[in-house]
């Protein structure tokens, strides 16, 4: 039976995309704690098992706490790039794999478009080298990993325009009455602009690229600990839990908001520094006007191993991460997610440091 980690500590170790629109540095200082100390929950000393689920909640009590930025520990977020080359983002178009190398391509001159048609529509039109502008010619037959792991190579260059959803408002009849949707042409689907991108050769797919001009990307392992799920998903309950009551109420939502939430916990370790990142969401969907909730919290296992220091309050959930890394390998991770209709790379500041979606047009009522 695997050893739980709560009871040793941390063990060293750890889709298509669409458009819209890696010398190793020196360890980084080890994150300082503010004047303030955080709260602390303390996991009492374990035997070598694993505890089983229906064991673990009585033993794991949390420490509920009305937060405020002293009670976090500084975290420093990640620093702008100067290049597209150190984390570009990486899509699909016309059935081959794309590295977006710059956001704006309508001035750049393209050779015949051809229209791709399906649930993400394309066009492309190639562009030669000589076309491709002075400052990013270097891209050309660059080597880069792909998600870290995958090598390619840069072979050609295109813009690429997509779009998806309802084509227009659709198709009337001259008393008003709806006659079907309206189709995809190249002309609308350009109507969004270009990105100018590299086509990636080999056989990777991914959402996101570094030259290997760069240090790679260091790559967090993801860690399954019933124990540890258990105690983030309670302290995630009893944290803050006057002031969300206040904001549930508010919305008119009935009885305690945590009944009303679903948890969830994902958990990471850092292969360089051994420490383990858990993110934790509380999340209640509310749609056209219902009470919703999104609490989100990102727990840092401590030092010594005996307990849990929030970290940071993201904007986004734990279900929407799709890879945890260190882009600059200074210990303090960054998270590639999901975002709407495409994919983000966010630090722990909140701040989007890369982002690729795909306009998706909807002429319809939501609710």
């Amino acid at each position: 039976m695997r050893t739980s980690l709560l009871a040793l500590g941390g063990l060293v170790g750890v889709g298509t995309y669409l458009v819209s629109g890696d010398a190793p540095a020196a360890p980084a200082a080890p994150i300082q704690a503010r004047a303030k100390a955080p709260a602390r929950v303390v996991i009492p000393t374990a035997p070598p098992s694993l505890p089983s689920p229906s064991t673990v909640a009585p033993v794991l009590e949390a420490v509920a706490f009305e937060a405020s930025d002293e009670m976090m520990l500084e975290v420093h977020g990640l620093a702008p790039f100067e290049d597209e080359s150190e984390f570009a983002m990486v899509f699909t178009a016309g059935g081959e794999l794309w590295m977006r190398i710059a956001e704006e391509a309508d001035s750049v001159v393209g050779g015949r478009k051809k229209f791709y048609e399906g649930e993400m529509n394309s066009v492309i039109a190639p562009v030669s080298l000589a076309a491709v502008p002075a400052a990013l010619r270097h891209f050309d037959r660059m080597t880069v990993l792909v998600n870290g792991t995958c090598v390619a190579r840069v072979d050609g260059f295109a813009k690429i325009a997509q779009a998806g959803g309802d084509a227009g408002e659709g198709l009337f009849d001259d008393e008003g009455n709806f006659l079907g949707a309206e189709e995809w042409t190249a002309e609308k689907v350009e109507r969004d602009g270009y990105v100018l991108a590299a086509r990636l050769e080999g056989d990777c797919a991914g959402t996101w690229a570094r030259s290997t001009q760069h240090a790679p990307a260091v790559l967090a392992d993801a860690v399954d600990d019933p124990a540890l799920i258990a105690l983030a998903t309670k302290q995630i309950l009893a944290d803050d839990k006057a002031a969300h009551q206040i904001e549930w109420a508010a919305q008119g939502g009935e009885g305690p908001w945590q009944d009303a939430v679903e948890v969830s916990v994902r958990s990471f370790q850092h292969p360089g520094t051994g420490e383990i990142w858990i993110f934790a969401s509380a999340t209640k969907e509310g749609y056209c006007g219902d009470p919703a909730l999104n609490v989100n919290t990102v727990y840092r296992l401590g030092d010594t191993h005996d307990a849990l220091t929030r970290v940071a309050s993201p904007e986004w959930t734990a279900n929407s991460i799709r890879q945890v890394v260190d882009v600059d390998d200074d210990g303090e991770v960054e998270l590639v997610i999901d975002s709407y209709n495409g994919t983000d790379l966010v630090d722990l500041m909140n701040t989007t440091q890369r982002s690729l979606s795909v306009p998706f047009h909807s002429y319809g009522c939501g609710c």
